[in-house]
């Protein structure tokens, strides 16, 4: 039995040990949000800063604004939103405006722990943000717990140590990079994508997710902050398959901000000036779009 130990033990540690490298090792290869956690907590001029989901992430130009700062992430719930606004508020001096996305995925899809396959997207929070939400033993606080992305980070730190390059997931003012619209897909092709992220949309979620909107809400009127709320545009053939969904986003906001003097509501979702090109993908602006995007927010919303 001592023998059998033994070798169990002989087996399994150079496992952990190799397993651990490779988990401090892909902690080092770039990411937005140890960017954006560094970035908020050695500035305090930051007048208008953008949060929400991807659809922000890609569609704001943090450039075109009043000493903006794109705080956005891909699929971040609006619980982590309200998180980081609570992380950074003694950085907030300046803060003037919030422009905060409001879609269908972020308003009625359940939080990352509900088994969604957005599930991982809780351990970059955790690691890279500090949000104490998971304990350090869970597999939320692992990168080695999810193996398909784990895999890809792990490609990306020898590829770095190759050839001494690393592809920034975002641009010095928090924009997501990876919306070229020379990669932009088929936006007639694309009904299983509009499917796939669909299929967690779910009304009886909009409850809780409210109430962090509400807490978002509270926070703004409590610091005389300039709260807007923005459905960016999407592509038809993403529009289509639920219009319910977004009927029923439009009309559960509009009446949340009716009467409310610091926060607006603007629905661009089917607006007809932005034409193919302006998509990276259905549900995604490129960077054209976004630059075309930010101009028309500046001349119609926060003037």
């Amino acid at each position: 039995m001592k023998r059998f130990l033994l070798s169990l033990v002989t087996f399994f540690v150079p496992i952990v040990i190799v397993s651990f490298l490779l988990e401090m090792a892909v902690r080092t290869v770039p990411n937005s949000y140890t960017y954006k956690d560094n970035y908020m907590e050695s500035h305090n001029n930051v007048q208008t800063l953008v949060l929400g989901s991807s659809n922000m992430y890609a569609g704001i130009n943090p450039s075109g604004l009043e000493h903006g700062f794109n705080l956005a992430n891909s699929s971040q719930r609006l619980e982590y939103d309200w998180f980081l606004l609570s992380k950074y508020k003694n950085n907030f001096d300046s803060l003037k405006t919030i422009i905060l996305g409001i879609d269908v995925m972020n308003l009625y899809a359940p939080d990352y722990e509900s088994g969604t396959s957005d599930w991982n997207r809780a351990i970059f929070y955790h690691i890279y943000m500090n949000y104490p939400k998971h304990k350090w033993y869970s597999k939320y606080a692992w990168e080695i717990s999810c193996n398909e992305m784990f895999q890809k980070k792990v490609d990306a730190f020898f590829s770095h140590l190759m050839n001494g390059q690393y592809e920034e997931p975002c641009d010095s003012l928090g924009m997501g990079t990876y919306y070229k619209s020379e990669n932009s897909s088929d936006l007639d092709m694309t009904e299983e994508y509009s499917k796939y992220l669909l299929q967690i949309v779910d009304f009886n979620y909009g409850k809780k997710n409210l109430e962090y909107l509400n807490q978002i809400i509270s926070f703004c009127e409590n610091n005389n902050i300039e709260l807007i709320l923005i459905t960016t545009p999407c592509w038809s053939t993403f529009r289509d398959q639920s219009l319910d969904s977004f009927a029923h986003l439009d009309k559960t906001i509009t009446d949340l901000t009716n009467n409310r003097k610091s926060v607006h509501y603007y629905n661009y979702l089917a607006d007809n000036r932005f034409i193919r090109e302006d998509f990276y993908n259905v549900n995604h602006l490129s960077d054209i779009g976004s630059i075309k995007f930010t101009e028309i927010l500046k001349e119609e919303v926060l003037k």
